[in-house]
């Protein structure tokens, strides 16, 4: 499908290629193909911005699609608006989830799905949203068809497919430590050839491998609409300035890298991380090529 068809019909394009999947997977049952966006990357506690579901029933292959924006009713980062472009403007005269869950949930159940990367994130998601306004999860009882994982499968991502890639060469010594040195260091001489954009200083590439909603590195500590929130456990989602100075202080005694309790010791004494410091991640990540690793 070309992309004018895309823009000129888009219920049209989706109907015709998951009718074209359904025929060539021969279904007994409902299949649906569901795509989200996001407020951030933890399925537990973000909220849904944007969906996109189409259902095909079998034998019949009626078509039902459903698109929306959808009003969190929680703040949208701007690092998060600059992945998928969508701001709280955007989403203020939208429908909030509540509304919309009776036929989210009616386009979901007793259907197997198909996603990208959806078993990890938007099935969780959804299965988050429904609790949330106390509908049972639709996905439940699904079957996860996931084009993600395909991809991985039959396209690895190790060492010596991207010494393939990038070099035209086998890996003859693979995981001899050595061997995958040189392998590494020939990939990344080849990768700084084929993408000139490529950061050339090592902050840089270090930000392409960092959640750009991470404050730590490790991810105990997140960003949520602009609070550095605790990112684990049964405090996950608590901005700093609002936790439990006793579970702060407990985390200073505990085995946590030392970037995250200099974080912690920095809010018992009541100073907290500025918001601009998770954009300055987000620069090194706008050309990375995995979608879900950001936000979806």
């Amino acid at each position: 499908m070309s992309a004018s068809a895309l823009a000129i019909a888009p219920d049209q394009v989706l109907g015709e290629l998951l009718g074209v999947v359904a025929r060539l997977l021969t279904i007994q049952r409902p299949l649906a193909a569901l795509d989200l966006e996001s407020t951030g990357t933890n399925p537990e506690l973000d909220r849904i911005v944007e969906l996109t579901i189409v259902r095909v029933e079998p034998v019949t292959f009626d078509v039902e699609t459903l698109h929306t924006r959808v009003n969190p009713g929680v703040p949208i980062a701007p690092e998060v608006s600059a992945i998928h472009g969508l701001t709280e403007a955007d989403v203020a005269t939208a429908p909030p989830f509540l509304r919309i869950s009776p036929r989210v949930e009616r386009l979901l159940s007793g259907a197997d799905l198909v996603g990208f990367n959806h078993r990890r994130f938007d099935v969780r998601l959804i299965a988050a949203e429904c609790r949330r306004v106390g509908r049972p999860h639709p996905c439940e009882t699904a079957r996860l068809v996931d084009v993600r994982q395909i991809f991985m499968k039959r396209e690895p991502r190790t060492l010596a497919a991207a010494l393939q890639f990038f070099c035209g060469e086998a890996h003859d010594g693979a995981h001899g430590t050595t061997a995958d040195v040189i392998a590494t260091l020939r990939v990344l001489v080849a990768q700084f050839d084929r993408y000139p954009d490529l950061p050339r200083d090592i902050d840089g590439l270090d930000a392409i491998a960092r959640d750009p909603s991470f404050v730590d590195r490790d991810g105990k500590i997140v960003w949520r609409g602009g609070d550095a929130c605790i990112g684990f456990g049964k405090y996950a989602g608590v901005p700093l300035r609002l936790c439990d100075p006793g579970f702060l202080q407990w985390m200073t005694t505990k085995d946590f890298p030392a970037d995250t309790k200099a974080i912690v010791q920095q809010a018992l004494r009541g100073t907290y991380p500025a918001p601009h410091q998770a954009h300055d991640s987000e620069e090194g990540r706008a050309g990375e090529g995995d979608v879900r690793t950001a936000v979806h």
